[in-house]
């Protein structure tokens, strides 16, 4: 089961026929999406079916996400790195569910629900999505664009923190990568760096979902086959009962698909 809160101005469900719209476009070579039988006028609850039989509800919250977790998350998306993007005042919010009728391989399932949000998020006018997973909150135009192309989705479902590392260095943390069952990566880097950090950030991260799992303790990656970068296990710095990829990076010039060696 997969959720994701979609963050509205105004306290009211999206029209059947538009998110059905929105999804047909945003989704033309995935599953079909039809809208179950339409209930009482007053319901706050709509449902919607796949082809693939899988079950999506939407539940309509006529509040804001509590505690400014919404708010405090979009610090973590990507949507928010040097735009100035923040979260807008929101009323209310949809919580969306996408229950699976049978298992998938995680970044399939991940693929699909992120479309249904997007097309809900169009639909309703949203100011944000929160990806509670990723413990990020991201700007509907990037959220649906991304999930409208189909590549880079790893941007969606990954928040990323980003901390001082020194007088010099800054470091890159990912939260989410569990739901596509992968340790997340804290990559260091000097503050020149900047861009070039995190798309090679994001070139392991493609790599490690590509290889099946993360390269073990002790092996090496690189932005060509030139370069070696040391992979090591470390506590993470935000929990330090769980382990995380890190890697140091001395220096980036250029971005690339990592290799091992």
């Amino acid at each position: 089961m997969r959720e994701a809160l979609v963050l509205l101005r105004d306290t009211r469900l999206p029209h059947l026929t538009e998110v059905l719209q929105a999804y047909s476009r945003i989704a033309a070579a995935g599953p079909v999406l039809l809208a179950e039988a339409r209930g009482r006028a007053d319901d706050a609850i709509q449902a919607y079916r796949l082809a693939t039989r899988d079950a999506v509800q939407v539940a309509l919250m006529p509040a804001a996400v509590p505690d400014g977790d919404a708010e405090s998350a979009a610090q973590y998306s990507i949507s928010s790195f040097g735009t100035g993007w923040v979260l807008p005042g929101h009323r209310a919010h949809l919580v969306v569910v996408l229950d699976e009728s049978e298992s998938r391989p995680a970044k399939a399932s991940l693929q699909v629900f992120t479309r249904v949000v997007a097309a809900i998020a169009e639909a309703s006018g949203a100011v944000g999505i929160y990806w509670g997973d990723a413990r990020a909150t991201h700007a509907p135009a990037f959220f649906i664009d991304l999930a409208e192309r189909g590549d880079d989705q790893l941007m969606l479902w990954t928040g990323v923190r980003v901390a001082s590392d020194g007088q010099d260095r800054v470091s890159l943390l990912t939260l989410g990568m569990g739901q596509l069952d992968q340790p997340d990566v804290l990559l260091t880097a000097p503050r020149r760096a900047g861009n070039d950090a995190l798309r090679f950030l994001f070139d392991v991260l493609s790599y490690f979902v590509h290889r099946g799992g993360p390269v073990p303790e002790g092996d090496m990656v690189g932005r060509n086959a030139r370069e070696t970068l040391l992979v090591r296990w470390v506590a993470s710095p935000v929990d330090p009962a769980k382990r995380v990829v890190r890697i140091d990076l001395p220096d980036v010039s250029s971005a690339g698909v990592p290799s091992t060696h």
